[in-house]
């Protein structure tokens, strides 16, 4: 199996998903809602997206964070709704933290269901 890793900063535009070029995108801890559909077209079909990604919540006690950096209930799976949702929860692990959305999704050829 090859591993292509990259390090680069996405906001700055440093590196560009390239179209039907990955079997596997893994997103952890990092929010930018312009990147999804990068993702989409990134992934070959049978591609897998795993993704982790802090949920909004209004507990007092957690550090305030920027809102645009954390999910919605229900929007990264509604985000990727037209791929095959293998895995998807939302839950908080620890009771000291944010909770998180998690999914592992295949992205799946429509057009061949038609």
């Amino acid at each position: 199996m090859k591993i292509d890793t990259r390090l680069a900063d996405l906001e700055k535009g440093e590196f560009i998903i390239e179209p039907e070029s990955y079997d596997l995108i893994i997103d952890t801890f990092y929010l930018q809602r312009g990147l999804f559909s990068q993702i989409r077209q990134g992934l070959k079909i049978g591609g897998l997206l795993i993704a982790v990604i802090a949920l909004i919540d209004h507990d007092p006690d957690l550090k305030p964070m920027n809102p645009d950096f954390l999910l919605e209930p229900g929007e990264l799976k509604s985000e990727f709704s037209d791929f095959e949702i293998i895995h998807y929860l939302e839950t908080r692990r620890d009771p000291q933290k944010r909770p998180n959305a998690e999914i592992v999704a295949r992205k799946v050829n429509r057009q061949a269901e038609l």
